[in-house]
């Protein structure tokens, strides 16, 4: 093969997708031992480009790990079922994949990326999830790549959710594209409450505003992804080896509505580890209670809530705010999925209220759940606020 053609077909690899691609990169792998073939992929391997980069390491793979390569797609056709009736669960084939090591990551991208041989939502899920397990952080720019080029949601949902595991807390370019697409009204709910997940589990605080303004969102959806995202956004920064701000900031916030309510109480969020139901929270090594850290409440004290002067100037007296509304928050919420987060959220608040909490916080939490024990029109919800409260108190409600 002469460096022409060689450089020409390489550039097939890297244009085209689909059959295009395969037919490109099988004329190049028919002479596996021919040095042009060799040198040419090993300095293209070496390239500043990310896409010449990563297709060089993909043909690189297939002379190197060919074996492994073909073992991998025979997993992903197994799905079909070799016996009749018999189909091998998702969750099945991607630890069978990930057992493969991680020197298939390059076969897994090609594969969702390039090849595109497995393309239903099933075996987009399955590599995914593969890919996720391997946990190499080489998959991210791919990831990100196909992700831009991708238009329907049924693939760009699963493919963020990875790319929020795979990426290191904070970073950049991952959470780049969720900023991008939480700020994007135009986007699906289910887009952009998979973006503020995102965000929340890598600790990015500059989306804290945005994640505030979308507790107040009619879709229960993406309300209940933003309660969520809050919690994560202390256990981003738990990741990073932050430790807790135990002081309060010099003006003590005042919480001066529901939604400004709500927003602190989802702040003050289960801990990892910790279910709706109220399990207890974690402790640090001395036994003490893990709290939720004061900077990530300061960061949203700006929009959310108002100081003690100012609450003072309106009549509202200091210190304790309208905590009451607690009760009113977790009872006005009609979602059942939105209101088990908020029995989470209350549930560690009673426990453990953040350092600058009012000091009616954790009653008034309490208050809020013994209500929906009995008022809330959920079952399940009445039932996991009465777990929570018996998990508090120490004593099971008779009632």
């Amino acid at each position: 093969m002469t460096v022409e053609e060689f450089e020409e077909l390489f550039a097939s690899c890297v244009r085209e997708s689909g059959s295009a691609y395969v037919a490109a990169r099988e004329t190049i792998l028919s002479t596996p031992d021919d040095p042009v073939v060799r040198v040419g992929l090993r300095r293209k391997a070496s390239s500043s480009d990310p896409e010449t980069a990563t297709n060089a390491g993909i043909l690189l793979g297939w002379l190197m790990h060919g074996h492994l390569y073909r073992m991998a797609a025979s997993v992903m056709e197994d799905r079909a079922g070799t016996i009749v009736g018999l189909t091998p669960a998702p969750g099945r084939l991607a630890l069978e994949l990930t057992a493969l090591g991680r020197s298939i990551v390059p076969r897994l991208v090609e594969m969702l990326t390039k090849s595109r041989e497995f393309s239903s939502p099933t075996d987009i899920r399955i590599i995914l999830q593969a890919l996720v397990e391997l946990h190499d952080p080489a998959a991210i720019g791919p990831l990100l790549r196909f992700f831009d080029t991708v238009r329907d949601d049924a693939t760009r949902v699963p493919v963020l959710t990875a790319l929020s595991t795979l990426g290191d807390t904070g970073d950049p370019q991952v959470t780049a594209i969720a900023r991008r697409l939480l700020d994007d009204e135009e986007q699906k709910p289910a887009l952009r409450g998979t973006a503020a997940l995102c965000l929340g589990s890598l600790g990015c605080k500059e989306a804290a505003h945005t994640l505030v303004s979308l507790v107040h969102s009619p879709d229960p959806e993406l309300r209940g992804s933003s309660v969520r995202a809050l919690k994560y956004l202390w256990r981003g920064e738990s990741r990073r080896g932050a430790a807790p701000v135990r002081t309060a900031p010099e003006e003590t916030p005042v919480r001066t509505g529901t939604a400004d309510t709500l927003v602190w109480t989802a702040l003050a969020g289960a801990p990892e580890g910790t279910d709706t139901a109220g399990a207890p929270v974690r402790t640090d090594t001395a036994g003490a209670p893990v709290r939720t850290d004061t900077a990530a409440w300061a960061a949203l004290a700006e929009t959310s809530v108002r100081t003690d002067s100012a609450a003072a100037d309106a009549g509202e007296g200091a210190g304790g705010g309208d905590m009451g509304s607690l009760r009113d928050v977790l009872q006005g919420e009609a979602d059942e999925q939105v209101a088990l987060e908020m029995v989470g959220a209350m549930s560690v608040l009673a426990q453990t209220p953040p350092p600058d909490a009012p000091d009616s916080a954790a009653a008034n939490a309490l208050d809020a759940l013994t209500y929906a024990t009995k008022k809330h029109k959920h079952p399940s919800v009445r039932h996991a606020a009465k777990r929570a409260k018996e998990r508090i108190t120490g004593r099971a409600d008779g009632g």
